[in-house]
């Protein structure tokens, strides 16, 4: 997404930080609903997980447009949270976005994690629970979980992944934020910032267009962090 300081992505992101606890808990000024916290700073490793929905970044050559970070890309089609991935239409699996976690290891500060469109909602809280636990273990600072955008037409496979689903899951992760219980937690309100942009997005409103890609490519740094 170009950069524009207070309308971009990053704005989003921002004002999404709810609790003030969490805000002070990640060394930035407090935070509400009414006042964001202030930008964080850059960290020094980042792994970004997601499935097909931000694949376009690969899709469509916009890696190179994910710049001002030291950063890891793990973006694969039909990608899960924590149960296991859905079969894609050549019969690879991917791993979870859990997986990915613990695999990469300690040496990362943050985590954005953007999977979660072939998820039910069932067992949305204990994902979240079990991805922050891996990354405290690891000696993560930040988990940023992005919201899924949920006025769609989509269903994944098995109709686990829907509209309805989505807005609960996006409910429950603010619900979690509001608890306290997660100093390390900020939740980016993709489904928000990313609502009226239908040109980002193929007919199913999930999946970014060349277009789409580049703006999504160029925001993560631009609207969250400070340069």
């Amino acid at each position: 997404m170009l950069r524009r300081p207070r309308s971009s992505f990053a704005a989003v992101l921002i004002a999404a930080v709810l609790v003030s606890g969490a805000a002070v808990a990640l060394g930035v000024g407090p935070a509400t609903v009414g006042q964001p916290a202030e930008r964080l700073d850059v960290p020094s490793r980042t792994l970004v997980t997601s499935d097909s929905a931000w694949l376009g970044i690969k899709t469509y050559g916009a890696v190179d447009a994910v710049q001002g970070f030291d950063h890891q890309l793990v973006l694969a089609s039909c990608r899960r949270r924590v149960s296991t991935s859905c079969r894609n239409y050549d019969g690879s699996v991917p791993t979870t976005a859990y997986q990915e976690v613990v695999n990469h290891g300690a040496g990362y500060t943050t985590l954005v994690q953007a999977a979660g469109y072939d998820d039910s909602d069932t067992d949305f809280v204990s994902d979240v629970q079990r991805t922050i636990e891996a990354t405290r273990s690891l000696g993560y600072e930040r988990v940023v979980w992005v919201t899924l955008r949920a006025n769609v037409s989509y269903d994944s496979t098995g109709h686990v992944g829907y509209a309805e689903v989505y807005e609960h899951n996006n409910a429950a992760i603010v619900e979690m934020l509001a608890t306290g219980l997660y100093p390390e937690l900020v939740v980016a309100d993709w489904a928000t910032y990313a609502h009226d942009r239908h040109e980002w997005f193929a007919p199913d409103g999930i999946h970014l267009t060349n277009v789409g890609s580049k703006r999504v490519a160029q925001s993560i740094v631009q609207t969250y962090w400070k340069k």
